[in-house]
């Protein structure tokens, strides 16, 4: 069964796997002191965070978020779209570890635990051929 972080922070990040392993070691070591820490879901391109929150999903989330629904055919009505494609958003979100889902007799209903969720990731000027040159 998966532990469902509830209250915690989520911070969504581009980082590289060097950067990743050294702050997760840090968190863990401040875990066990007892600290809290956040939820860390890294990536290690900005893209791969883009096409993740897209602007559906991210309204989505708020919703989830704010308004509580009890079911996905609810929040499918309460945004006005597709049932399918909410499911869809929905299994991927979990996928990620953004969205997890509480058992309600035969329904599932779709929770998002995090206080806060925040987007942090870097946009540089890549150097080409050219820039290189200069």
């Amino acid at each position: 069964m998966k532990q469902i972080p509830y209250g915690k922070n989520l911070v969504i990040k581009e980082e590289s796997f060097k950067q990743f392993k050294q702050e997760s070691k840090q968190r863990l070591e401040k875990a066990i002191e007892g600290e809290k820490t956040e939820s860390v879901l890294s990536f290690d391109n900005p893209e791969k965070i883009r096409q993740l929150l897209t602007e559906k999903r991210l309204e989505l989330m708020q919703k989830l978020m704010n308004e509580d629904p009890e079911s996905i055919t609810q929040l499918a009505e309460q945004l006005d779209r597709n049932v399918k494609e909410v499911h869809n958003d929905l299994k991927l979100l979990e996928e990620n570890k953004i969205v997890f889902f509480e058992k309600q007799g035969r329904k599932k209903k779709p929770i998002i635990p995090y206080n806060d969720i925040k987007v942090d990731y870097s946009i540089t000027k890549s150097l080409t051929e050219d820039s290189a040159k200069a």
